[in-house]
């Protein structure tokens, strides 16, 4: 796919998001909300690095602060777009992956030249550079993204690769919330690229 018709997809992509961002913010649903803001950051981050700053998902946990958060989500995405930042972003990681949001609130697999390797490594990255966490759990969780990334390059089926992500599901709710919300957006991407 030529540059051309890549920035057309993603300008499509973005416009379908802010439109399901629209519908979201219609409704009282928190779960929802916080659910699809947190594949709203994990698919454009790659492209929009600075899409999570500045949100209130990490201190609060009501509705209105989700909606805010949604409602930055898209300014961020409009801006990115008018700007062409997202694009020049988008260009340098042409492996991206940028995962579809249906209308009807079913996630989509389909994907633009997926590369869940990059996924794994900036998570890697992300915990080796953090200062708030102790260096024995730095190694745990290294230990857990590559056997997370073990499983990811398996020839295990679906089911299977489920039930091996789950050991790492049940040790994430023993971490904290930051450690949960970097892993498991890479679970959700190696189980959808099957």
């Amino acid at each position: 796919m030529n540059r051309k018709d890549r920035e057309y997809c993603l300008e499509l992509q973005i416009n379908k998001d802010i439109e399901y961002i629209d519908e979201i913010l219609k409704n009282s649903d928190s779960k929802k909300a916080y659910i699809n803001l947190m594949r709203l950051i994990s698919a454009y981050e790659p492209i929009l690095p600075k899409i999570k700053n500045d949100l209130y998902y990490k201190n609060f946990s009501t509705i209105d602060h989700y909606k805010l958060d949604l409602e930055s989500v898209k300014k961020k995405l409009q801006i990115g777009m008018t700007s062409g930042i997202i694009f020049k972003h988008f260009d340098k990681n042409e492996k991206s992956e940028l995962t579809i949001l249906n209308q009807n609130t079913n996630l989509n697999s389909n994907t633009i030249d997926v590369n869940i390797e990059m996924e794994f490594n900036n998570a890697r990255d992300y915990f080796e550079n953090n200062g708030n966490i102790t260096p024995s759990m730095i190694k745990e969780i290294i230990e857990k993204i590559d056997y997370l990334e073990e499983v990811n390059n398996s020839a295990d089926t679906r089911p299977n690769k489920w039930e091996k992500a789950g050991k790492i599901i049940n040790w994430l709710t023993t971490t904290g919330v930051d450690t949960g919300m970097k892993i498991m957006p890479i679970i959700t991407k190696m189980l959808e690229n099957q």
